[in-house]
């Protein structure tokens, strides 16, 4: 039996109607699939859950904030990184990195205290007058200041003492006890 117009008219809207209602499904269960991704990286909140989700989704509504949230933790594995190695590259490298990162200052003040460490042990290694005079030119405000001070004495009145020892004279003997009492 042959369809009239009228008939083929319903069933293209009865197509029309499923093919939108198809699309609707679709587009809805994708975006119920972003969601629960975007929640299961959020409750991860690991680099690799946030890389993920923005392989799989990387120009979605929440494409930015993940980017965001992954350049938060990459900046944070890297800081801890650098203190865990506590080395002047590290930390260099980090700055690099995150010039504008709010670690920058205690990046810096890391380096001057590995600076001021690594000074501070080569004059010891020396273990001479000109070494901790040497530390002190360069390290003006150290740690290690009244210890290369008291170095720095301990070392003249070793040296007075060997004179002494080596002239083996009773008044020399005495004007270094008159000297040092």
């Amino acid at each position: 039996m042959p369809r009239n117009a009228s008939q083929d008219n319903k069933m293209d809207k009865r197509i029309g109607r499923f093919i939108v209602q198809f699309l609707l499904c679709a587009l809805l269960c994708g975006g119920c699939a972003t969601n629960r991704m975007y929640k299961e990286a959020l409750a991860a909140n690991s680099i690799t859950s946030f890389e993920a989700f923005l392989t799989q989704h990387p120009k979605g509504k929440r494409a930015m904030d993940v980017t965001q949230r992954l350049a938060a933790l990459r900046e944070a594995a890297d800081w801890n990184k650098a203190q865990r190695m506590n080395t002047r590259m590290n930390y260099d490298s980090f700055i690099a990195r995150y010039p504008e990162s709010t670690h920058v200052p205690e990046a810096f003040e890391r380096i001057e205290k590995l600076k001021e460490d690594a000074a501070w042990y080569e004059a010891r290694q020396k273990n001479t007058t000109a070494a901790y005079e040497q530390f002190l030119a360069t390290q003006r405000y150290s740690n290690y200041t009244t210890m290369a001070r008291d170095a720095i004495e301990a070392l003249k009145h070793e040296a007075i003492w060997s004179q002494v020892e080596q002239s083996g004279s009773i008044s020399v003997l005495e004007k270094f006890i008159a000297a040092n009492p």
